[in-house]
This record gives C-alpha cells, structure tokens and sequence, in this order.
C-alpha cells in the first residue's frame, strides 16, 4: 500500500520492517534520529528510554537498526510532557539508500499519526572525529540537501541538532574536525537560527536530554 496525504503528494511505500506507532497522542513531541550506523542513534534513545521501552544498540560498523520504530519518553521535569522518539536505520545500510530513509521516515509519519502530525525536530548523530558527513563520505551533498528538503517541508524553521557522539579524548582532532563541520556540511543544512551543535556524552542522561531541551517546544 502507498501512503498518500503527505504535502498533496505520494509518498513510498512503509518498508516491512517500519513498525507504525499505535499509541499516538495529540500532544506527541515527535523527533527524528538520524545517523550513520554505529554513531549512537541507538544509544541515545536507550539512554532517554527507560524499563523494556529499548532498541538494540549496535557496536559494530554494520547496520544495526533495519526499520523504522517509535520510543515514546517522559520528559523528567515534566511528566505531562511525551516526546516520541524515531530510530530509523543507518545511512550506510548497504540494503537502502539515504533519500529512501528520509522518504519512509515521512510515510511513517503520515501512517502513524494519519496526517495529522509534523516533526518537532531532527537530531543528526555524527561521529566527532569525522570532519565528512557519514562514514567514508557515504553522505553526499546530495543527501544533505534531502535531509534540509525534509526540514523545511515539514515546517519553515524545523530545528536542527547535530549530536556529537564518541569522542575519544583527543581534543585537537575533536575541535579541528568540530571547526570543519560548523564551517562546511553543516551550514547546508538550516539557518543559524535553527542549527544546533550539543555534545552527547554516551550512557549519560542529562547529555540526551540536553540535544531533546535543544528543540523549541513552541
């Protein structure tokens, strides 16, 4: 089946292995995790989750994350607050491309919440020690202007943030290769009022939350 309504156009097919979300709420904050496989999408939403409410962390460069799921949190200031947060798979998966990500992460969106539902935003796991977008230059510019496409049909000024992931404690690499970021890929994206860096320190609560606390809820 093709799912229709999004933008007054036709979307892709939902892949057999996207889990359409049933628990769905007016209310939902709901923000995308993009990534590279192995960066820490995975880690993220485990270490925002809690109980059985976890996906399978991959620690391997393979693709871990095949479909498409749903991993609804409670906010811990503010438990009246629900943001539903959307592992999708890897951009090096060597089963589908990039543009086919993004576009099924759409029809997710439109099959979950049946068009009635936009993006709060979009968190981009990316590895501190790569200067490149992706793994081995694996994202193009091409994607990148996909993924900026995604953000602004969805909303005029969709945030934008770009978690920093694995770094290893040689500083130098890290803020020369945070400095080429910031002064290269990064700027295709979004404008600077919608583009945001955070530093994501794995297993560490406060540090997801700060890339969530990132994007406006307004």
């Amino acid at each position: 089946m093709t799912v229709t309504g999004w933008k007054n156009k036709e979307v892709p097919t939902l892949d057999p292995n996207d889990e359409i979300f049933k628990d769905t709420k007016p209310t939902d904050l709901v923000i995308a995790v993009i990534g590279s496989s192995g960066v820490g999408k995975s880690t993220l939403i485990n270490t925002l989750s809690s109980g059985s409410n976890r996906t399978k962390v991959n620690r391997n460069l393979k693709c871990g994350t095949h479909g498409i799921a749903a991993f609804p949190c409670t906010h811990p200031p503010d438990s009246s607050k629900r943001h539903v947060i959307v592992d999708t798979p890897g951009f090096d998966d060597p089963y589908v491309t990039i543009s086919h990500i993004l576009d099924r992460l759409s029809a997710w969106l439109e099959a979950s919440y049946n068009g009635r539902m936009k993006l709060a935003g979009v968190i981009y796991i990316h590895e501190a020690s790569q200067p490149q977008p992706g793994r081995n230059g694996k994202v193009t510019d091409e994607h990148l202007e996909k993924i900026r496409k995604l953000c602004s049909e969805h909303r005029s000024v969709l945030p934008l943030v770009l978690g920093m992931s694995n770094w290893n404690g040689n500083a130098a690499t890290e803020e020369y290769c945070l400095s080429k970021i910031k002064g290269g890929w990064w700027e295709l994206l979004t404008n600077d009022n919608t583009r945001k860096v955070v530093r994501f320190k794995n297993n560490v609560k406060s540090s997801a939350w700060a890339m969530v606390n990132a994007i406006p809820t307004n």
